[in-house]
């Protein structure tokens, strides 16, 4: 299992996780079937770049969401609504 999580990587450009699962496989060898996981927040994708993500080899989504509550989300700062949790 690979997972690439924290610090929002969805904001990353595919090129640069491209390189950073390149990495990883050079130092410890990703098996052909393994789970490689990446955190989403809602805003930080589209279904292009999601599909990119999943021909570079990501085969599970963990989507962070912190609330589903508008007021709390514009509290907490987060970049997202409510809606874009659904529409993702």
């Amino acid at each position: 299992t690979v997972y690439v999580g924290g610090g929002t990587p969805s904001v990353l450009d595919p090129e640069h996780l491209e390189q950073i699962l390149s990495r990883i496989d050079k130092k410890f060898g990703i098996s052909k079937d393994a789970e490689i996981s990446i955190e989403m927040d809602p805003g930080t994708f589209d279904k292009q770049k999601a599909a990119s993500f999943k021909k570079l080899g990501f085969t599970r989504v963990s989507m962070g969401v912190q609330s589903f509550n508008e007021r709390s989300l514009k509290a907490c700062g987060r970049g997202h609504s409510v809606q874009e949790v659904y529409d993702g």
